[in-house]
């Protein structure tokens, strides 16, 4: 059973990187799957790939099944995705959105949230571990722009 409600944000981040924003825009899809820490990974589409998530809980690592499908994609400026993760009566639909803006002369600035628009009736007994992973992976995501730009 899945529930409908308000977009609960779950995290975000602005930063600033030191390159120019269609770098940055260039850059951002490879870094974003280089970061996912996930296993069997399937592309099926240009927009769609399935795979499995492991995450921690507690001592244990257990796997979600993940589809990972674009939604809105506005070159230089934005990419959304919807990502559905799914284990047993564990469901989440989250939305994860990056947004690109030019700071200064080579400079962009990038705002990652991450949203759930629907779930289970038992997801909030992982809010916690949600909220922690797409924070370390904004970060894991910015890191890598840094370096790579």
């Amino acid at each position: 059973m899945l529930l409908d409600r308000q977009p609960s944000l779950l995290a975000r981040r602005d930063y600033i990187i030191h390159a120019p924003q269609q770098r940055v825009w260039d850059l951002l899809g490879s870094t974003i799957i280089q970061c996912m820490p996930v296993e069997q990974m399937q592309i099926l589409n240009d927009t769609t790939f399935l795979a499995v998530l492991k995450l921690k809980l507690g001592i244990v690592e257990v796997p979600f099944r993940l589809k990972v499908q674009a939604a809105d994609i506005s070159p230089i400026d934005s990419l959304s995705t919807l990502v559905t993760a799914s284990k047993g009566i564990f469901r989440s639909s989250l939305k994860v959105s990056f947004a690109l803006t030019t700071a200064k002369e080579d400079q962009t600035g990038v705002v990652c949230t991450a949203t759930e628009d629907t779930g289970s009736k038992w997801i909030w007994l992982l809010r916690r571990q949600q909220q922690s992973f797409a924070g370390k992976m904004f970060d894991a995501i910015r890191a890598q722009l840094e370096r790579n730009c």
